[in-house]
């Protein structure tokens, strides 16, 4: 054999199985849900030398729109950042799936330091040898396609948070309008109460109503005054837990312009059902029994063991001469042949299988609970709007003119006013639930479902 053919040889053995592939720029994702998808989200950077120090945006608004907050908190929200950050880890995993064991280069050195003419290196012989594992059964590409799975089921479970971010930044949204509504009504029933206050102290001093009528008129204005408080408290509690979520511990804002008092009939359960199809919790089930399928083949390719091909030349130093060398290693599976690791990733698939049901029956469970609130809360809202709250309206401003005009006690004003106040904070909880439910069914079904008037640029 020629020392050029020996050369290519060896060059072939170094090369064989090489290749490499970079991460990409921009992050392999499933196609996203129609909600939200017109807003940016963070991707990293491919390379991990570019992070550079986050800061939480901060923002000084007079006023906020969901729509603002929506892009903000995707952009910027804690937890989604950390889940782009793992649909990259899985790239780099299917980047070193990919990759082929390198070839070993062995030196060996024999005859060297021994007595008389054996010393030092004379009568040496140098052996340089290079080893090629072959993978044999498909391993490479069943590796991969595992790998490839995994990264898509990263894919999954960012669109997931992606999506729960989506609803928690809406339901956020809708707790603020909620106690900035709840808020007005307090501030009115304080005015009122300030209102009857001097009007009951009029009518004492003229002596058309005992002292008291007056401490009773006092004693409701205290109540109104703390409840006004409370009611600031919470609208300022609910200001922190919306900027939250894009990572601010501050509120930017003053006020989030939506309107609760917007709703539209609720579609018949089948067509939200139909919708689940594109679930991410169904689509992540049927993606891990892919995996789990990927994941057996692999272990079933793993029993088929490899070959290592090993070439090289030994060279006598006293004689110069120089022979080639070439060798096959074949492992023997008497007793190992990856069976228990067989059988674990079987059992998996199975399991897989049983789980990938139970989501089925849980999603479908989970979207009829969230139709009935929806449902419920639009038929409470519509008929406290129809029928309830003007009357109450009406009621109570009857009771005043009557109370002014001596036509009745102050206790009837007290019970109208009681009853006002009640109704119009039923009819603001029944709209938060409306909304709430409506943001929780697009969040499963991953299409818009009933937003109108939250994110209508203006206050109703």
């Amino acid at each position: 054999m020629s020392k050029k053919s020996m050369i290519v040889i060896l060059l072939l053995l170094a090369v064989a199985g090489g290749g490499c592939r970079k991460a990409g720029e921009s992050m392999v994702l499933p196609e996203p849900a129609q909600l939200g998808s017109e807003y940016d989200t963070y991707h990293p950077v491919a390379e991990t030398g570019d992070i550079g120090e986050y800061a939480a945006p901060s923002i000084d608004l007079r006023e906020i729109s969901l729509s603002q907050c929506l892009a903000l908190a995707l952009m910027h929200n804690p937890r989604l950042r950390a889940f782009s950050w793992n649909v990259r880890a899985r790239e780099a995993e299917l980047i070193q799936a990919g990759l082929t064991p390198d070839p070993e280069l062995e030196v060996e050195v024999e005859n060297a330091g021994g007595p008389g003419e054996m010393s030092g290196f004379q009568g040496s012989e140098f052996s340089f040898r290079l080893s090629k594992i072959i993978e044999l059964g498909g391993k490479k590409s069943k590796r991969v396609r595992l790998a490839s799975l995994e990264q898509q089921s990263a894919g999954w479970d960012y669109e997931e948070v992606r999506l729960g971010l989506f609803t928690e930044v809406t339901q956020a949204f809708i707790e603020v309008v909620a106690a900035q509504e709840k808020m007005a009504i307090a501030e009115d029933l304080l005015n009122i109460s300030e209102q009857l206050l001097r009007s009951v102290e009029r009518r004492v001093e003229t002596g058309k109503d005992a002292v008291l009528e007056e401490k009773k008129a006092g004693v409701i204005l205290s109540r109104m005054k703390i409840q006004h408080d409370v009611c600031n408290r919470r609208l300022e509690e609910s200001r922190r837990r919306l900027s939250s979520t894009w990572g601010d511990e501050r509120p930017g804002f003053d006020i989030a312009l939506g309107c609760l008092d917007s709703t539209v009939p609720v579609p018949s359960y089948e067509v939200f059902k139909d919708m689940l199809k594109d679930h991410y919790g169904i689509r992540q089930g049927e993606l891990d029994v892919e995996r789990k399928k990927a994941a057996l083949d692999l272990e079933n390719a793993l029993a088929i063991p490899d070959i290592t091909l090993n070439g090289g030349i030994k060279k006598y130093n006293e004689s110069g001469e120089k022979l080639l060398m070439f060798g096959v290693s074949i492992p023997l599976p008497l007793r190992n042949r990856n069976q228990g690791a067989r059988l674990r990733a079987g059992y998996e698939l199975a399991g897989a299988s049983e789980s990938l049901r139970e989501v089925h029956s849980r999603v479908n469970m989970d979207l009829f609970e969230e139709y009935s609130l929806f449902s419920s809360a639009y038929i409470e809202a519509t008929q406290l709007k129809k029928n309830i709250l003007g009357s109450a309206e009406a009621v109570f401003e009857a009771s005043i003119k009557s109370y002014e005009n001596g036509k009745s006690d102050y206790l009837n004003v007290l019970d109208s006013q009681r009853m006002l106040f009640e109704v119009r904070t039923q009819y603001i909880d029944a709209l938060v639930r409306y909304h709430s439910a409506g943001a929780e069914i697009e969040r499963m079904t991953g299409s818009p479902v009933a937003k109108e008037g939250l994110d209508d640029g203006r206050r109703k």
